[in-house]
């Protein structure tokens, strides 16, 4: 074992002792002198072996990387952290400030707290490393830019409010300082999105030839503290981990949190403040996978918090819950499903509720066919039965139709008429002497299981 390792240390040296001899596609390799002595003291070595290793992902000191040569990570702008390939290769960490363009997997986009950018686009190209990739990750480690539009938030819709802003409908939930999008050539593109949104995450078709460009427009306005620290993997067609095409995000855990960008990340006892909107245009998918033994899935609203609001008629609410979704079908907080909802919505396939899912499932019937309730969800709280007052009607609501998808639809504006109740303007939260469930314009946070029995 001792020649074998000696053997193995030295023969980075010796491809270099042939002259012009280099890995393909890579600048040359380095060595040291006393590399070189070890080699030429082992005969039986030969100088037509050649170090060759993956370009796979490497853990650096701080965050991921690549492993590539020295003289590579040099050549593409990339700095070094730690090494890898037993040595032979240094874990290779490129990052995009204010913009740039990168074919290498594990790029980042990153912007530190406190550093001044000049208002306007700034544009990072993140290419294919290789003809075989069709899926693009961008992990939002960190996300804070400017919040959209929030108008007054979400208020108490006891009695009259003569002034009540109702024109201010259409601006809330619009990006109208920072934005942030891709466009994908290969695919299609993401939605604008701003605010709060660190732990999100979002993906994008691409083919082997197409370059995919990230947008961070940057207002002129005062905004919040601006950082940004964004890893960008790619996947090779046909690699699960880079999931379904067409889907924006993708959950591979049996149990996890899907929120709707702008939505605070929070624990099941955290409540939301009024000022918390969802973002305008957001027409997505969220797709989890199917693991291995589960028969269907359940989502329900993360938090256990009910609405409340001060019994002031206009006073802001104190708390929401984490589900609040366009008009309410009455004048209090009402959950609503299917035709009812038509602005801004939820569709789970084949939706049912929790209890008819463990019937379906033990009955082996596929898919639930013939006995879902709906398949889209709206309203002020989350649930199967159409307008409800109680938190007794919100529940799981669960499907068995698999792929498990999660369809998200925001329309460009809220949406409110009149200014004395939750039927006639998406702000309002409820009525008097009626619990109240979130704010038409708040969105989600949805919790899911997937389920085996």
């Amino acid at each position: 074992m001792g020649h074998f390792q000696q053997a193995k240390k030295s023969i980075f040296a010796l491809i270099l002792l042939w002259e012009g001899l280099q890995v393909q596609g890579s600048t040359p390799l380095e060595y040291n002198d006393d590399d070189v002595n070890k080699s030429q003291r082992d005969p039986r070595l030969s100088v037509f072996q050649v170090v060759k290793f993956s370009n796979s992902v490497c853990a650096g000191s701080s965050r991921n990387g690549t492993c590539y040569t020295s003289g590579e990570c040099s050549s593409i702008g990339g700095s070094k952290d730690g090494t890898c390939a037993d040595g032979f290769g240094v874990c290779c960490i490129v990052i995009l400030t204010t913009s740039g363009t990168s074919s290498v997997n594990n790029t980042y986009i990153y912007k530190a707290s406190g550093t001044t950018y000049t208002a306007g686009d700034h544009k990072y190209s993140i290419c294919p490393c290789s003809e075989n990739i069709c899926r693009l990750r961008l992990d939002l480690n960190t996300f804070t830019i400017a919040s959209p539009n929030s108008g007054y938030g979400t208020r108490y819709a006891k009695g009259t409010i003569a002034n009540y802003p109702i024109g201010a409908s259409n601006t809330i939930g619009d990006c109208w300082i920072d934005t942030f999008y891709v466009v994908a050539p290969g695919g299609r593109s993401t939605p604008v999105i701003c605010g709060v949104n660190a732990g999100q995450h979002m993906y994008v078709d691409t083919t082997g030839s197409d370059c995919v460009d990230v947008h961070y427009g940057i207002g002129g306005g005062t905004s919040a503290t601006r950082e940004l620290d964004i890893r960008v993997s790619q996947f090779a067609c046909g690699d699960e981990m880079g999931g379904p095409p067409g889907c924006l995000q993708y959950y591979t855990s049996s149990l996890g949190k899907i929120r709707s960008f702008n939505f605070p990340d929070l624990t099941y006892t955290g409540t939301v403040g009024y000022k918390y909107v969802h973002l305008s245009r957001q027409h997505y998918k969220a797709c989890v996978r199917k693991n291995s033994g589960k028969s269907y899935i359940c989502y329900w609203p993360c938090t256990a918090v009910l609405g409340i609001a001060i019994n002031i008629a206009g006073s802001p609410y104190t708390t929401q819950p984490s589900f609040g979704l366009s008009l309410s079908p009455a004048e209090g907080s009402q959950g609503a499903i299917g035709t009812a909802c038509t602005s801004d919505y939820l569709t789970i396939p084949q939706a049912v509720s929790s209890a008819i899912a463990v019937i379906l499932n033990s009955n082996t019937v596929v898919g639930g066919q013939g006995t879902s309730v709906a398949d889209r969800f709206c309203g002020r709280y989350f649930s199967t039965v159409a307008n409800t007052f109680a938190i007794a009607g919100a529940q799981s609501i669960c499907t068995l139709a698999v792929p498990f998808e999660l369809g998200v639809d925001f329309n460009d504006d809220e949406f409110c008429t009149a200014n004395n109740d939750a039927q006639a303007c998406e702000f309002y939260g409820g009525a008097a002497a009626i619990v109240v469930g979130g704010g038409g314009i708040l969105g989600f946070s949805l919790c899911y299981a997937q389920t085996d029995v």
